[in-house]
């Protein structure tokens, strides 16, 4: 039986329906049946960390209307490059503002051709940087990319999450995705970026979330010149 839309409850952000991602011509058709349902943001940000499987299919469920087009607009308007990649941090901001239930009475059915071979999945998601103007070598950064836009959706005045709660997902599950991406920083950049690994390792030794924001700014900065200051100028925005 579907669930009933009408009377979902008020810490629900949503409904993930049945996803199946297939590729034409082939028996490939792989099912992703989950709910991001913790009480607390932090737990649903590790729930979505341990059950997407490596894609963002979730993001093709049935929000909320209001803190849908909120989040949205304020990508448009703010997001220093408005790029295809955050629907990933976009995902996980609703998840940490409400509950996303699963319900497999609706299916829906995602053509995975463009992800389907390595060589596929390496040429598009490089597309999603360049698109903006950002570099090909997008590895070293997507990671970092990804908690600095959360940190910033996460933070807006109108997220949905309590002040309390937001603390406490920014001092650890927060944390944990900026550690990642300094450290990936910090492994590609080697001894050919010296400035760069410094700033990553700083990140990586920062326990204020304010000022790791502030150090992935500044390593953002080394990839494409200027990222520093739009990233501080989209973090102000969030609290207009």
């Amino acid at each position: 039986m579907p669930l009933d839309l009408a009377n979902l409850g008020d810490d629900v952000i949503g409904v993930k329906p049945m996803t199946e991602l297939f590729a034409p011509g082939t028996d490939l058709a792989v099912r992703r049946a989950y709910a991001i349902d913790g009480d607390a943001p932090g737990v649903r940000l590790r729930q979505f960390f341990d059950r997407n499987e490596g894609d963002n299919t979730a993001f093709y469920s049935v929000f909320r209307t209001g803190p849908y087009l909120a989040l949205r607009d304020f990508f448009l308007v703010y997001h220093p490059t408005r790029g295809a990649y955050c629907d990933w941090p976009m995902s996980m901001a609703l998840m940490m503002a409400g509950k996303l239930v699963f319900d497999p009475s609706i299916l829906f059915r995602y053509n995975s051709a463009s992800w389907a071979t390595q060589g596929a999945i390496d040429e598009n998601a490089k597309r999603l940087y360049t698109n903006v103007g950002l570099p090909a070598d997008f590895r070293q950064y997507n990671s970092l990319l990804r908690a600095m836009d959360l940190f910033v959706f996460s933070s807006r005045n109108g997220s949905g999450i309590a002040r309390d709660a937001l603390t406490t997902v920014q001092s650890n599950e927060l944390s944990d995705l900026f550690n990642l991406g300094f450290t990936i920083a910090v492994e590609q950049a080697g001894a050919q970026n010296p400035a760069l690994q410094q700033l990553a390792q700083k990140g990586l030794q920062e326990r204020n979330p304010m000022v790791k924001f502030l150090q992935g700014a500044a390593v953002l900065d080394c990839f494409q010149p200027g990222l520093k200051a739009k990233y501080i100028a989209f973090l102000k925005a969030a609290s207009l």
